[in-house]
């Protein structure tokens, strides 16, 4: 597949408040100089306010003003035209801000089932985890408190306010709606506190009170009946903008509402009774990893997926990006976290049609962020050019390694630390790890879809719903790759041999007494779709429960391997990249094997970004050259590790306990200094800040 204008190189910028469309602008005639064929942009969409990445993006049908005009943005556009490069943009399809910049996002808390971007998120209005099922049928989560809720609210941390979207709570920086059938006691106060004053005047109360009685009409959020949807958003906005009038034009009933508002945030119980009758449920953030109920971009709460799988989802997340095609102005795109996505292969086709259509040309300049293990490729119909690059990273990375001395370093780090086991056994640890205290909700969710199925099978009904679960996590944490691409009733060969291999794993790593084999037996048909009869229901839902599966797996091994294994197990830092191997059960590559893999590169996907740093790797390409060095001379870093020990014993603090740093930390910390001590002395005062933050960061 030969792309329209594939460019030969790529420079990436980073937007933000410090670097803006027109101090980019000023930079094409030194990148044409370069000789590079097309600037590689992040996100040019509106992010929240203060975004360092565009990562976050509030609106996609606006540009993001911190960054500059859509006028600006032209400029740069037309400047790079006339030097003859192109414009890559970095796409976002897989999540938003969920923050009150977010437009859709606050019409769903505001009006919830009834909003008509409530099937844009991915929500599940009626969990099944035991204690909120209670709190919030028929709610979202929002954990976005700094302490218990109770806490929250007898400190009177949130507040009542008023603007021109009618009333909202204040939680710190975070507004969110009120849903104004909701409004009733805030009216029936303000009424009372006009009455109170004879010298009032009786229109702010008549104006009030047809305010309460449109409010006290409009249907319940709910309701998702077309008819009873139109009359509520109607009747709500119409509700929202005379009660912000009447507070802006009239000033006795100004005085009174600032009166009510200010009683209704300092009433606990008032303040409860509206909160609960809202359609979202504020909660402590650490709640977020057993109870959320909106699927998050990994683990991060203010970031909310979307259903980019639906066909009006898609046109309204891509309609300025399929503009800004067919205008020429963008000439390829990269799409962020493709894993992300419920069925990436139908997303890429969609996207490459309709791309097509705008620009007259099939198929575009189109890659993925997709992480590949060492043997894995990219799903042969998808319609891309390639990856962003993380697997040529890795192949370089091995190259410059010595595959002896790493046996030495691994020999080092064993004796040093007292920590025997494998990178691939830290993997799965750490998988494990993450998926008990980060995606706790994720998990007891599919175990919940897992022990309906199970239900409806006479062989698997009476196994235990706890080994249900232990046999899906285990499979999960055993997973060699970050997912699977199975999205219909055929299991590819190279997803069934994943899958095999990762049950096959997570059999050995377990005993019959922790979970039996028919939870193993049962899965084992599950996920290669293989039902006892030949129900074609059956095998729908089999496939739901997979795909919904394949959207798990991947933030796991994110988190597991990337966040977490990769600051645990530090025999060599340097092979701790994003894109790095997760088994490590062969060796780098030598030469000729580095040859062989870039012979497959150029016949597969001939135009694949070959990227050695991107904005995601954690360290530099020449910190990690000067630490594969160590490789060449692991005999010259034993002893100098065991001497920086003896020289630093005396720094060692217990904390809680445990010897603080770790051996394992001790090794890092030796490791970053020497990968990245600065060549010019006048760095070194401030250098020693960054390498404290980075300690701390690594920690956590």
């Amino acid at each position: 597949m030969t792309p329209a204008k594939a460019p030969l190189s790529t420079y990436r910028v980073q937007f933000n408040k410090d670097f803006r469309f027109l101090d980019c602008r000023d930079i094409v005639p030194y990148l044409h100089a370069l000789g590079i064929g097309a600037l590689y942009s992040s996100p040019r969409f509106r992010a929240r306010r203060g975004s360092e990445h565009g990562y976050d993006v509030a609106s996609p049908l606006r540009v993001n003003s911190e960054l500059g005009t859509d006028e600006e943005f032209d400029d740069l556009c037309m400047k790079l035209h006339h030097y003859g490069l192109g414009l890559i943009l970095d796409i976002v399809p897989n999540h938003m801000a969920a923050s009150h910049e977010n437009p859709w996002w606050i019409d769903v808390l505001e009006n919830g089932p009834s909003s008509p971007y409530a099937h844009y998120f991915d929500i599940d209005w009626n969990p099944v985890i035991s204690k909120s099922a209670v709190l919030q049928e028929g709610k979202i989560v929002l954990p976005v408190l700094g302490d218990l809720y109770g806490n929250v609210l007898d400190r009177g941390e949130i507040s009542l306010g008023i603007d021109e979207t009618g009333f909202f709570l204040r939680y710190y920086e975070r507004k969110l709606p009120l849903d104004p059938a909701t409004w009733g006691p805030l009216l029936t106060a303000w009424i009372e506190r006009i009455q109170r004053d004879a010298k009032k005047k009786r229109e702010p109360k008549a104006a009030i009170e047809r305010i309460r009685r449109l409010v006290q009409a409009i249907p319940p959020r709910t309701s998702t009946n077309p008819e009873e949807v139109s009359r509520r958003l109607r009747d709500a906005f119409t509700a929202q903008k005379q009660a912000f009038l009447l507070f802006r034009d009239h000033f006795d009933a100004r005085m009174a509402i600032e009166a009510v508002l200010r009683e209704f945030s300092e009433d606990k119980l008032q303040m409860h009774a509206l909160l609960e009758a809202q359609g979202y449920r504020l909660a402590f953030w650490k709640i977020a990893y057993e109870e959320i109920n909106y699927r998050r971009f990994f683990d991060i709460n203010d970031l909310v997926c979307i259903r980019v799988e639906e066909e009006d989802v898609f046109a309204a997340r891509h309609q300025i990006i399929l503009e800004l095609l067919a205008e020429g102005k963008v000439t390829g795109l990269r799409v962020d976290h493709v894993d992300g996505l419920f069925d990436p292969e139908t997303y890429l086709n969609r996207l490459q049609t309709a791309a097509g259509q705008a620009t007259g040309e099939s198929p575009v300049y189109l890659v993925v962020e997709k992480i590949l293990g060492r043997d894995e490729q990219l799903p042969p119909d998808w319609p891309t050019s390639g990856t962003t690059g993380y697997d040529f990273l890795s192949a370089v990375n091995d190259l410059l390694i010595d595959n002896a001395g790493l046996r030495d370093l691994e020999t080092v780090y064993a004796e040093f630390t007292g920590e025997i086991e494998t990178f691939a056994d830290v993997c799965y640890e750490r998988n494990k790890q993450v998926i008990w205290q980060l995606f706790t909700a994720e998990a007891h969710a599919l175990g919940h879809h897992l022990g309906q199925l199970a239900a409806e099978d006479w062989l698997a009904r009476d196994v235990p719903m706890s080994e249900l679960l232990a046999a899906l996590v285990e499979i999960t944490a055993c997973l060699p790759i970050y997912r699977t691409y199975i999205r219909n009733d055929q299991v590819g060969q190279h997803d069934r041999a994943y899958i095999q291999r990762a049950m096959a794993m997570a059999r050995k790593r377990t005993t019959d007494a922790e979970i039996g084999d028919p939870a193993f037996e049962f899965l084992h048909r599950v996920l290669l779709l293989e039902p006892p009869s030949d129900d074609p229901q059956q095998r729908e839902e089999y496939l739901r429960f997979i795909m919904h599966w394949q959207q798990f797996s991947g933030p796991v091994m994110a988190k597991g391997l990337e966040d977490t294994a990769g600051y645990v197990h530090n025999s060599l830092i340097s092979r701790n990249e994003v894109g790095s191997d997760p088994l490590r059960n062969h060796p780098p590559l030598d030469i000729p094997g580095f040859h062989r893999y870039m012979e497959q590169r150029v016949q597969l996907r001939p135009y694949s970004m070959n990227s050695t740093s991107t904005h995601d790797t954690k360290r530099s390409e020449d910190v990690r050259a000067r630490l594969h060095v160590l490789s060449e001379i692991p005999g010259e870093w034993q002893k100098h590790l065991l001497r920086w020990r003896r020289l630093n014993q005396r720094f060692h603090a217990p904390v809680k306990g445990l010897r603080v740093p770790a051996p394992e930390e001790e090794v890092l910390l030796y490791q970053t200094l020497l990968g990245s001590w600065p060549l010019d002395p006048a760095e070194e005062e401030g250098f020693t800040y960054r390498v404290i933050d980075f300690l701390l960061k690594a920690a956590r």
